[in-house]
């Protein structure tokens, strides 16, 4: 994969045809590329930049996440046009392929716990801790010394959250997720993450604590009851979550966040 970078306010695919023709010296038609929205996420080098285009070097290694929408080029493709202002460095000794599994579930985790403002000793639940972005919620927060408990489906999802980290699986097949929760913070927990299409608030609600904050990051066309009662009198903050809504120095933010867990290597993928 080839990041050919660009400042804002070009039309990418006229971009596109102009770099390849400079610096590769081919007609558009004979490179491989899609021009349409398909494919989000990439790791590769830069090969040249368009006017404008700052900040990086030839052949040094990048990331993006945002392309695929917004009349960005997508992914799916041997060059890439991107804008500058949404590229960022690949951490070196990080590893691409497992890098470019984790960018969006990553930029997820990152921006939901600092919003959630966990600190080490905080209880944090995920419902659907093998996901990806519950795997990446999961193994971030666990770094951080949050104690985590996560919901598991089959014996293969659950022994993957133990194995990174998690302080208290529950199948929630055979056991009340609500009970078990109780036994694991009995004072009620700092932080709800639903990482599933079907959050019930009425069950999260039951097993927070004052103050405590509940991150909604999935379900467009979900809808479930809202109860004001527990809501208001325990001030339970509802943070949503997505990636895509983010201002450029916000995804900026972000990822200076994710580059520092990249270059410790403590992101794995589930696939």
């Amino acid at each position: 994969m080839h990041a050919l970078s660009g400042a804002s306010g070009q039309g990418h695919e006229t971009s596109f045809a102009q770099i390849v023709e400079r610096e590769l010296g081919l007609p558009v038609a004979q490179v491989r590329f899609l021009a349409g929205e398909v494919g989000r996420d990439l790791v590769g080098v830069v090969h040249a930049w368009g006017e404008g285009g700052t900040g990086f070097r030839p052949g040094q290694a990048v990331w993006a996440n945002n392309q695929g929408y917004a009349g960005r080029q997508g992914t799916f493709s041997e060059f890439v046009v991107v804008d500058s202002s949404l590229l960022y460095p690949l951490p070196e000794g990080a590893d691409p392929l497992e890098a470019v599994l984790v960018l969006h579930s990553g930029l997820t985790a990152v921006t939901g716990l600092a919003r959630a403002g966990l600190s080490a000793g905080d209880t944090l639940f995920i419902n659907g801790g093998s996901g990806n972005v519950g795997t990446a919620v999961l193994q971030l927060a666990r770094a951080c010394g949050v104690r985590v408990a996560v919901t598991a489906g089959s014996p293969e999802k659950a022994a993957w959250c133990r194995a990174h980290g998690a302080d208290c699986v529950i199948d929630y097949h055979r056991e009340s997720v609500q009970e078990a929760l109780r036994q694991f913070a009995p004072h009620g927990l700092d932080v709800y993450w639903e990482a599933t299409r079907a959050l019930d608030l009425e069950a999260a609600f039951s097993v927070m604590a004052p103050h405590g904050r509940i991150v909604v990051m999935a379900g467009l066309e979900h809808r479930c009851p809202f109860p004001v009662g527990p809501f208001y009198t325990h001030n339970l903050p509802l943070i949503v979550i997505t990636i895509t809504s983010l201002a450029t120095h916000q995804l900026a933010q972000a990822a200076r966040q994710l580059n520092g867990w990249l270059a410790r290597g403590c992101l794995r993928a589930h696939l």
